[in-house]
């Protein structure tokens, strides 16, 4: 085993989250290098639209930017989003050298503590069919992709109903 001087903070300031959010998309880069190419931060449009978005949000008091220091040098990032009585937990990053210790379990868990004492009501997962959401959940709930457009060929092109 290891041990660690272990910090978990949240992010409350416009300095903190440029680094912090810059953190999150490295981890999560990191993290699925070699398993997965069409991660969720693997378009800079995505990245930049969500660093705008995480300002946005933290000006508004909506944003719950966690992140996990181990002996002083980021290792987590969970990125959740609040709305009325909920918490949405949307991306996290971890460091994978660090993934036998449960990193990215650890912040999820003190992000819902940090929603209950909030005053949150729900916490949600949002989609994804993830181990850790089966083992930490007591719903699930089922959703649907929706697809708007003025253009029906379009549409059928992507649901698969015409060929180009």
């Amino acid at each position: 085993y290891r041990t660690f001087e272990v910090e978990i903070k949240r992010v409350s300031s416009l300095d903190e989250l440029d680094v912090v959010y810059d953190k999150l998309v490295e981890l999560h880069i990191k993290r699925w290098a070699g398993i997965k190419s069409d991660h969720s931060f693997s378009s800079g449009e995505y990245i930049q639209f969500h660093k705008k978005l995480c300002k946005e949000l933290l000006k508004k008091n909506r944003l719950m930017l966690l992140f996990m220091k181990l002996n002083s040098k980021i290792e987590a990032v969970e990125y959740c989003f609040t709305m009325n009585d909920s918490v949405y937990d949307f991306q996290g990053g971890f460091n994978p050298e660090y993934l036998k210790f449960s990193v990215g379990n650890i912040l999820i868990n003190h992000a819902i503590g940090e929603s209950i004492a909030d005053g949150y009501k729900k916490f949600d997962l949002l989609k994804g069919d993830h181990a850790y959401k089966k083992r930490i959940s007591n719903e699930i709930h089922f959703g649907e992709d929706f697809i708007i457009t003025n253009d029906l060929y379009v549409y059928l092109v992507k649901i698969g109903r015409a060929h180009v």
